[in-house]
């Protein structure tokens, strides 16, 4: 993990918890690992996977994301998680629950405007 090999470092961690199931922080170390590898993916353009690093589906209602952003922050919490990348995964959370909640925000503000001009639409003239 201090490589920044986060897909080496979640194979390693997968084979270490199958040798020694006994051990403990397992799930945070794959947590910053899953963080990781989820924001060197990219979707669009240049953006990483948002809801990838949120470890959602993007059909995920604003509830269901804060529920799971509070899940992960109390996972890999830097002051928590010492593991080497935690406190950059953290970072990530923050920053991908940001854009997730202004996506959410934007399609709702879209799917008002769609219906004010629905239930408008018999009183302005259409242009010809």
């Amino acid at each position: 993990m201090s490589s920044k090999d986060y897909v080496g470092a979640r194979t390693m961690v997968i084979k270490a918890q199958k040798l020694y199931p006994s051990r403990d922080n397992y799930s945070q170390m794959l947590t910053v690992c899953e963080v990781h590898c989820s924001a060197e993916r990219k979707v669009v353009g240049s953006d990483p996977d948002w809801y990838g690093i949120l470890q959602i589906e993007q059909t995920a209602d604003e509830a269901s994301i804060k529920k799971q952003i509070r899940k992960l922050a109390l996972q890999i919490h830097p002051d928590k998680n010492k593991f080497p990348g935690a406190e950059a995964a953290f970072i990530s959370i923050g920053e991908a629950q940001k854009r997730t909640v202004l996506k959410l925000e934007a399609a709702a503000t879209w799917k008002k405007m769609m219906i004010s001009k629905l239930r408008y639409s018999h009183i302005i003239p259409a242009k010809t």
